[in-house]
Order: structure tokens, then sequence, then C-alpha cells
């Protein structure tokens, strides 16, 4: 198990680091980092020890899917990321609520204990930056919350891909590629829809030039949807 400069850490936080971020950090030790490979995770290795600790994802992409009551949601998490994976799920009023994870590519997580969480929310700096993050992630899970909303299931799918992209996507010359493998199933349940719903809408993607498989995971061309505008004909993969 390789172990991770506190400062690789802090820079998915913050992006650039100073001197002075640099000298704060420089009495943490190295973290320890358990590399995941791609498939089901059941998210409680030994390694993770108590149900506290949090890990922060240092590359590589996770699916927190979240089932209750016949249905699921899916959340992508990737690169900065923080999670704690041994935490009960909670769906509130007594729902049943069953959370399980997939590891997309090869991935490596930094194990996050009490001596790194003290140090670093005793920067109003670094403190600032986590919550910062955390709230990106619900504005996120509201964001695509609302996109669901959207009667099109095509255009659910091209701005979810769209918006996944923005975070992670990089330009090509064919289009913007997405470097993560989401399945059919995946993708269902990040747009609320059925997964031969799905499959059909994206073949019609397909057909329009819009969206395309690529073995790193799916290619997006042209500009993202405008709101309120079909990302295909009217009336096309409605569900």
């Amino acid at each position: 198990m390789r172990r991770a400069a506190p400062a690789e850490m802090a820079r998915l936080i913050l992006g650039r680091l100073t001197r002075e971020h640099l000298a704060f950090l420089a009495g943490l030790a190295p973290v320890a980092v358990l590399g995941l490979e791609p498939g089901a995770w059941d998210g409680a290795p030994a390694d993770l020890g108590a149900s506290s600790v949090s890990i922060m994802i240092l590359s590589g992409f996770i699916g927190s899917r979240l089932g209750s009551c016949g249905r699921t949601s899916l959340e992508v998490l990737g690169p900065g990321d923080v999670l704690r994976p041994r935490l009960e799920p909670d769906g509130g009023g007594g729902i049943d609520c069953v959370q399980s994870w997939h590891v997309y590519v090869p991935t490596e997580v930094a194990l996050i204990g009490g001596q790194f969480s003290r140090h670093m929310t005793a920067s109003p700096e670094f403190g600032g930056a986590l919550l910062d993050s955390l709230a990106g992630r619900a504005q996120r899970l509201a964001c695509q919350a609302a996109i669901n909303f959207q009667p099109s299931l095509q255009q659910r799918l091209s701005l979810t891909l769209w918006r996944l992209a923005d975070r992670w996507g990089r330009v090509t010359p064919g289009g913007v590629r997405l470097p993560v493998p989401l399945r059919h199933q995946d993708l269902a349940a990040l747009v609320a829809a059925r997964r031969p719903s799905v499959t059909h809408s994206l073949g019609l993607l397909r057909r329009e030039g819009l969206v395309a498989p690529v073995p790193e995971g799916w290619l997006l061309v042209g500009s993202p949807p405008s709101p309120g505008h079909d990302a295909a004909p009217v009336g096309g993969g409605v569900w």
C-alpha cells in the first residue's frame, strides 16, 4: 500500500498550493492509499477501520448507488470527492435505503484519519474549501434532480452526460471525451429511467451523431443542449 503526501490531497481541494500552504502541511504524515480494481466494491474493507473514517478519491471514479422501494439512484464520484463508505444510509421516516458501490476504472483512495481531519479543519482556508466541496456536491445532486424532471429522456441523457463532462471531460478534435465507462443501467439510475428506455434513447442520440461510446467512456459531439430545447426532435424519447 503506497502513501500519499498531504500536499497531493490538498491540491485536489484547493487547486494551486502556495508556499504558505506547503508549510502548513509540513507537519502531517503521509496518508495511506488504497487501490481499488474495477467492479463491485463492498465499501467496507478492513483497511477502512471505523465508520468515522473518510476517504478521498485521488484518481478514478466510483458510483454510489442507493436503492429504496424498488427504485435506485446513482451518484458518480471522482477525484477530490470525500465520502464515508461505511456510514449506514438513512432514508428517513423509517424508509429502508440500501447502498452499493461500483468502481469504474482503477481507482486510488486516500484514507483520512483523525489527525489529517483535525489539522485541515484547523485552517479556515482548508476547512472552508472542504465545506465548499461538500456544498458543491449537494448542488450537483440538486441539479441532477432538476434535469430528471425534463420530460424527454433523450434530453435528460444528453444534459447528464454534458454535466459530467463539464467536470471530468477532455476536449479532443472529435468532441468531448468523458472518461467514465457508464453502463446503460448506470445511466438509467442517473436519469430516473428504465434501462431498455435508456438503450433506445441512446440509439437515437447516436443516430443524430450527438453521442458515441468509446473505450474509456463516452464521446459527446457538438454543444450542450440548451434548457427548454430538446436535444432530439420533440416527442422523441419521452418516457
